[in-house]
């Protein structure tokens, strides 16, 4: 169940033949655009994450502040069939909106989840791809590094 939030914004947004949005802080960010989510916008200001995940996330120097580009990559035999692709099933079921929506719910409840910044999916046919931007917590470290 999606929940209202006045401090959500919902841009609509086309690249090539795709058709998408983000949806996005608007407390953080004025306007939303499909370059956020690529790292060759924030050039110099993007460098990989070295450790954990598929290679699919960058450290951001932003205006809002540290944060981090993450593209959902696929995993397991479905990475075979596609590497970032997933089926479509609507706006409010896309990886990136679920887990933006996620993290606003668990910040209000006081937990100590990343700030997220702006969604992004990019629809063509019944296929999407999608990423998310969030602040960066600074010295945390993964649940692996403790073990």
């Amino acid at each position: 169940m999606v929940v209202f939030d006045a401090n959500e914004a919902l841009t609509p947004c086309r690249e090539g033949r795709g058709i998408g949005a983000i949806l996005f802080d608007r407390e953080r960010l004025r306007q939303a655009e499909v370059g956020l989510f690529s790292p060759q916008h924030w050039g110099s200001r993007a460098r990989p994450v070295a450790e954990g995940g598929r290679g699919s996330a960058w450290f951001v120097d932003a205006s809002f502040g540290p944060g981090v580009l993450r593209h959902y990559l696929r995993g397991g035999l479905a990475a075979k069939l596609s590497r970032d692709q997933y089926i479509w099933r609507g706006a409010d079921r896309t990886r990136s909106f679920a887990e933006f929506r996620l993290m606003r719910a668990l910040r209000a409840q006081k937990l100590p989840v990343p700030r997220p910044i702006a969604a992004f999916y990019m629809r063509e046919g019944m296929r999407y791809r999608a990423a998310i931007l969030m602040e960066r917590i600074e010295g945390v470290r993964s649940l692996a590094d403790r073990a």
